[in-house]
């Protein structure tokens, strides 16, 4: 299957985003699968930097008192994933990424035709970040495996198999191996 990621191999740029993987998720209530959240993310990180793909981090901003106010511990971007001083840290305020400007300059100065989308929440920035990047004409690949949310009516991982199958119809779902190895391939 991982032929099918064409889309990695140049002159296409790419982009993976890291959405919302901030500390308040993985630490004190943390996102279902926490630990092999992180892995798979490192995992893509450190893939996505060999290939030379930009990695980009979203930073979702709460109001006062949320786990992940500004400038909280909360807040920051999980020490694991520890973004390079190279690398764009994006601030936002609404679930869509792309309602950022710093992300939008970004894709746009950088011609960026594709995204890789990994985090958290499934159901509420992944698929919304997903959404926004294909109404913007870009080629979406969704980690299906890379993303996940908290348990609530539904469990972590229906909610996930949801989305997955939600976005199934709008953009390309892969594995973290798959595009692990597309990476290695380019």
């Amino acid at each position: 299957m991982a032929a099918a990621l064409s889309v990695y191999s140049p002159p296409m740029p790419s982009a993976l985003l890291i959405v919302d993987a901030q500390a308040n998720m993985f630490e004190t209530n943390p996102v279902a699968d926490a630990t092999g959240l992180l892995g798979r993310l490192e995992s893509l990180i450190s893939g996505a930097r060999a290939a030379e793909v930009p990695v980009v981090f979203i930073r979702n901003n709460g109001g006062a008192g949320d786990p992940d106010e500004s400038e909280t511990a909360g807040w920051g971007i999980h020490p694991d994933l520890d973004p390079a001083e190279s690398e764009l840290v994006v601030d936002k305020w609404q679930s869509d990424s792309f309602s950022a400007d710093a992300l939008r300059y970004f894709v746009k100065e950088f011609e960026i035709d594709s995204v890789v989308v990994a985090g958290v929440q499934s159901e509420f920035s992944i698929q919304a970040t997903a959404r926004g990047a294909a109404q913007r004409g870009l080629d979406v690949v969704v980690v299906s495996d890379a993303h996940s949310t908290y348990n609530g009516a539904e469990s972590a991982d229906e909610i996930i198999e949801s989305v997955n199958a939600q976005l199934g119809s709008t953009v390309r779902l892969f594995t973290t191996d798959e595009v692990a190895s597309a990476w290695q391939e380019s």
